[in-house]
């Protein structure tokens, strides 16, 4: 299918399933497992949507985008999701599965540094993160064998065959493929290095794993012009293994002040 008629799939998705009449569509900025959508309705509101490649476990995006708004009712500052008419966060039509949450531009997040009052904004953030999730089902902490951790093997194989791809069919100097190749050319060479850190570890952690999207460096830091910040979500499964980034692993669940870093939550903005 091409760019352009993904483009009249989305529209007509928008407006079938999520009355949205969109009045423009366009593609967004690129996700690493998705492509995106920017929306903007005859009100002049805007609206990002995620289009799933073949293959996604559907199943499991869904419940990711159920945490997220989990999240945002706790005060973490997330992207509102927007249902479907049938109150689905997922829909599915003419080839392609999609989601829709408000577009928020200029968002102020931890990614580009931290300096000043921003590290109290991100470690009052992160800390209601958990507290938030460590009341839910899908991210409460958890006693795990240290190997599931990280599987090195495993993510050994993938990265390797992912380069594989690459390898036969370089991409373009100076692309997101190229990025993406040259990172995972950078994670196969520390995975020895991680494999004798996990050596030293106790044979049994506490672990908090949660999707990507909610990682620290994404829920908004600051406030911009009076507006909440929100991240705009990027692809991935609502619990991830390694591969993965774990938000919380160590020998024990430690509560305790980083900055403003408390698990207690804080007044909601």
């Amino acid at each position: 299918m091409s760019a352009e008629s993904d483009v009249m799939v989305v529209a007509g998705i928008l407006a079938l399933l999520y009355r949205i009449t969109p009045a423009a569509v366009s593609e967004g900025p690129a996700g690493t497992a998705t492509r995106n959508y920017i929306a903007e309705d005859h009100a002049g509101r805007r609206w990002f949507v995620k289009a799933y490649s073949r293959g996604t476990d559907v199943d499991e995006e869904r419940l990711a985008l159920v945490l997220g708004e989990a999240a945002r009712a706790a005060g973490v500052p997330v992207p509102a999701v927007r249902r479907t008419v049938t109150e689905e966060v997922i829909a599915s039509a003419g080839g392609l599965s999609v989601s829709v949450m408000e577009y928020v531009a200029d968002a102020d997040t931890a990614e580009g540094g931290l300096s000043g009052g921003r590290w109290d904004a991100v470690g009052e953030t992160v800390g209601r993160l958990h507290w938030a999730l460590a009341r839910h089902p899908v991210g409460a902490p958890r006693p795990v064998a240290a190997r599931e951790v990280c599987d090195v093997a495993r993510a050994g194989r993938r990265l390797e065959e992912l380069l594989a791809r690459w390898a036969a069919v370089p991409p373009a100097p100076g692309g997101f493929a190229a990025w993406c190749a040259q990172a995972a050319n950078r994670r196969l060479a520390a995975l020895p290095e991680v494999a004798a850190r996990l050596e030293k570890l106790p044979a049994t952690l506490t672990a908090q794993v949660v999707h990507g999207d909610l990682a620290s460096p994404q829920p908004a830091a600051a406030r911009r012009g009076g507006r909440r910040g929100d991240r705009l979500p990027s692809p991935g499964a609502s619990q991830r293994r390694l591969g993965a980034r774990p938000d919380r692993a160590g020998p024990a669940h430690r509560a305790g002040p980083l900055g403003r870093m408390d698990p207690r939550p804080g007044p909601r903005r």
